[in-house]
């Protein structure tokens, strides 16, 4: 009995079979492969139980994320802003690794020769 109730309450990401067990109907929609983190983080954030499947026969690998159909509203909403957060982060908001280069060629090219000075046969 407290197995079906824990079973119930459980939200967040889950396996296809547990999300089917708990006796309600299922949807889906495609995610890209980069995205699942970001995605996660949101569905988590508005408590959607949710399921990742990956759907390897495409080229560029997708996911199925499968969701009960009573949280179809909160899916919404969830989707909205993860879409928002995406478009957000595409736009031209350069990576980390991006700066890091661009910040190591304006270091190198002010940077002058170290000079060497002898001052009784001693290099400094």
């Amino acid at each position: 009995m407290r197995k079906l109730q824990e079973d119930n309450d459980a939200f967040g990401k889950q396996s296809v079979r547990k999300l089917a067990r708990q006796g309600a109907q299922l949807q889906n929609i495609e995610i890209g492969d980069g995205n699942i983190k970001c995605f996660e983080r949101t569905a988590r954030k508005y408590g959607i139980s949710f399921a990742l499947k990956k759907d390897a026969a495409a080229s560029p690998p997708k996911y199925i994320v499968f969701f009960k159909s009573k949280d179809v509203d909160m899916m919404t909403l969830a989707f909205s802003e993860f879409s928002h957060m995406t478009l957000k982060q595409s736009k031209g908001k350069p990576s980390i690794l991006e700066k890091l280069a661009r910040h190591k060629e304006s270091f190198r090219a002010a940077a002058s020769p170290a000079k060497h000075r002898k001052k009784s046969g001693h290099e400094l």
